[in-house]
């Protein structure tokens, strides 16, 4: 399998494994700052939740710098995901719109066409390793959350708040997360840090007050980044749950690949 058809795999899988929110325990290191903090979350609560039915179309942009030089991989994107968390991603080449990959998941079970090497892949999500398909060291609930533009929160162990309006920290045991805002109530950037791991997640070009999920999100991690630049978005818009069944791929003529 190729670096550039792996990326893509994940990329797909990823969006579709979205959770539910957690309940939680707050502490904080100043007993006055417990309502403002508890209020700060649960706005991000809100705002996961109105992201229910979400339709997107991007370029996805990969990057990673090998001393002077940059490798870059570009490709097209379509997204469809509903609240029972099903995925349906249609993935093309950037210069010739032609299909690369269309990946399905419904309930935990992931289905792959490869059309490039007319294969057809099928596993259980628990198989999907993120580290095993590309380098980007992002865990996939950190991942899968931000890709739609919600917002990551770590526990579900008791954490740790401190910061203020313009930056909350959350740390537990295992992690530790700092959440920037700007004057908008939504999170600009996110940094996570899980042992020797520093990772950014940032959300750019929100599209406007009423539907406020970011158009650009940039991963970042050491000398690697993955870009999606979303042209279009449509959230709570219902759409047939048989877009998710590939009723419209022929895969008579695809090999199982286990």
């Amino acid at each position: 399998m190729s670096k550039k058809t792996s990326i893509l795999i994940v990329l797909a899988v990823s969006v579709a494994m979205l959770v539910g929110c957690a309940r939680y325990v707050i502490k904080t290191e100043k007993p006055q700052n417990i309502a403002e903090l508890k209020r700060k979350i649960d706005e991000l609560q809100n705002y996961n939740n109105g992201i229910d039915y979400f339709q997107g179309k991007a370029i996805v942009i990969y990057r990673k710098k090998q001393g002077d030089e940059e490798k870059v991989y570009s490709f097209l994107a379509r997204v469809y995901s509903s609240p029972e968390n099903n995925l349906r991603i249609n993935i093309s080449d950037f210069l010739l719109n032609k299909p690369v990959l269309s990946i399905s998941v419904v309930s935990k079970s992931v289905t792959i066409v490869d059309h490039l090497h007319l294969r057809l892949i099928q596993k259980n999500m628990e198989e999907i390793d993120l580290s095993s398909f590309i380098e980007l060291p992002l865990p996939l609930d950190f991942f899968m959350k931000s890709i739609t533009g919600k917002v990551y929160i770590i526990g579900p162990e008791d954490y740790l708040l401190s910061g203020s309006t313009s930056i909350l920290e959350i740390s537990n045991s295992k992690s530790k997360e700092i959440i920037y805002f700007n004057s908008d109530p939504l999170p600009a950037r996110i940094e996570l840090i899980i042992e020797d791991r520093h990772i950014i997640v940032s959300f750019e070009k929100r599209i406007n007050e009423s539907n406020s999920v970011p158009k650009k999100i940039v991963f970042t991690t050491g000398d690697e980044s993955l870009e999606i630049n979303y042209s279009q978005i449509l959230v709570g818009e219902c759409f047939e749950d048989s877009i998710f069944l590939m009723n419209d791929i022929d895969t008579s003529r695809l090999k199982k690949v286990n």
